[in-house]
């Protein structure tokens, strides 16, 4: 095998081995995805993205193989109720945070494509103004309380 050959292996090689991060300035952390109930059609994930960089980032969609959909997401109060609503895009700050979680931004996953159980995961994979893509595991995990998004009609939600 030529000297050449092997090095072109081993860079291939690390290049698939490396975590995937988006212009070396965005990270994940306690990335998480609701897992669904029989007969449920929707679910949710929730991460923190750190965007090390100085300047804004800005994650514009996702897209999973578990899902049918995926949608950008947040909560909001209108007339003393709590609404979902599909948002365009969700910033990530210079130097900073921005924090998916129940009862705010989220990721919205609508007609999964195969029951969500405790203890797997799903890949979902995030677009960024720019054209970059971060692709990111996030663990399937059982959750008491807090909204349920797996039984909310999305077919028929208005969106601002």
């Amino acid at each position: 095998m030529s000297r050449l050959f092997r090095r072109s292996v081993v860079i291939a090689a690390l290049t698939f081995c490396l975590p995937t991060f988006a212009a070396d300035t965005i990270a994940t952390e306690g990335a998480w995805t609701r897992a669904t109930p029989p007969g449920a059609v929707n679910s949710a994930a929730y991460v923190q993205l750190h965007n090390s960089g100085k300047e804004e980032r800005t994650v514009v969609s996702a897209t999973s193989e578990a899902a049918e959909e995926v949608q950008l997401h947040t909560v909001i109060a209108e007339d003393g109720l709590m609404k979902m609503r599909q948002v365009p895009y969700i910033s990530v700050p210079a130097g900073g945070v921005a924090e998916l979680k129940p009862g705010g931004y989220h990721i919205m996953l609508l007609g999964v494509t195969q029951p969500l159980r405790d203890g797997e995961s799903v890949d979902i994979e995030l677009e960024f103004a720019d054209g970059e893509k971060l692709v990111f595991a996030s663990p399937i995990k059982k959750m008491a309380g807090g909204m349920d998004h797996s039984k909310m009609d999305h077919s028929k939600m208005k969106h601002d």
